[in-house]
């Protein structure tokens, strides 16, 4: 029973997979994505689905780099999302 709850969460948090798009992220979110992101990577081992992790990562990093470069030059915890790549940029969807 416990694997199967496993597994039930997992295929819930898979499916902002689908539709992903890093701009529309919050700090909050991409920072809790991100550590979900590291840690299917670590239990991934087909290369098609590490790869494509990894993208995610990547978007989300970028996004989390976002807000840290607002932060600096505007003194705020928040910045103004502004469009960055998504998932069907990178020929993913």
């Amino acid at each position: 029973m416990k694997g199967r709850k496993g597994n039930e969460r997992e295929g819930f948090e898979m499916n902002w997979f689908e539709n992903f798009d890093a701009s529309t992220l919050t700090r909050a979110e991409a920072e809790e994505k991100l550590v979900y992101v590291r840690y299917l990577i670590t239990r991934e081992e087909e290369s098609e689905k590490l790869e494509g992790l990894r993208v995610y990562q990547g978007l989300i990093e970028g996004r989390l780099a976002y807000f840290k470069l607002g932060d600096s030059a505007s003194g705020t915890q928040e910045s103004i999302p502004q469009p960055l790549a998504t998932s069907e940029d990178m020929d993913l969807a």
